[in-house]
């Protein structure tokens, strides 16, 4: 029940980056338009200048040939998900991880969480702010002391944890208690 849905292959899905998918819904195939055209979107075509379109085909969108490899690698991808449970599965097991580090983030005092929480909005994007630091100031002790690798972000501007399902209870518990550790130090420690 969507129009067009577009995706990465990387990321949450864990294929090759660079990958990804778009779904039109087969109706509205004429009506897009590729940016540019190879001879896969031609029904016919010829050296005179005769050009088909082939508007109700997804091929009009395929500029050259495919990369093979990182096809395949999205397929494993998708089959390691599907073999560990599926989408729903990962969805439960990093969504509760999430809610675990929100939990425990937003009891330090001086840590102000701005990510969304549990909902339709959510994700494994853990956004939070810690009093009296700069984001990018903070990314660094985090690393140098106890590598973890965290980024700062510039809207909201904050600290982002990228929370995904084989990450684990002891991760988050740790996270949490280095980020009120340095909260409670304060940036010139």
């Amino acid at each position: 029940e969507c129009d067009y849905y577009a995706g990465p292959g990387h990321k949450w899905l864990l294929g090759p980056e660079g990958t990804g998918a778009l779904y039109v819904r087969l109706d509205l195939l004429p009506s897009l338009q590729p940016a540019a055209v190879s001879s896969h979107a031609a029904l016919n075509w010829d050296n005179a200048g005769h050009f088909e379109p082939a508007s109700g085909s997804s091929e009009k969108f395929e500029l050259t040939s495919s990369n093979v490899p990182m096809l395949l690698g999205v397929m494993a991808a998708i089959d390691f998900l599907q073999g560990i449970g599926g989408m729903p599965a990962v969805q439960e097991r990093w969504q509760g991880l999430t809610e675990r580090l929100r939990r425990r983030l937003s009891a330090v005092p001086g840590v102000a969480v701005t990510s969304p929480p549990a909902g339709p909005t959510a994700s494994g994007l853990v956004t939070f702010t810690v009093a009296g630091w700069e984001p990018r100031a903070l990314v660094t002790p985090l690393w140098e002391r106890e590598k973890v690798v965290i980024r700062a972000v510039p809207f909201p501007a904050g600290v982002r944890a990228s929370v995904d399902f084989f990450n684990t209870e002891d991760e988050m518990d740790r996270l949490a208690g280095i980020v009120a550790t340095l909260a409670k130090q304060g940036p010139a420690a």
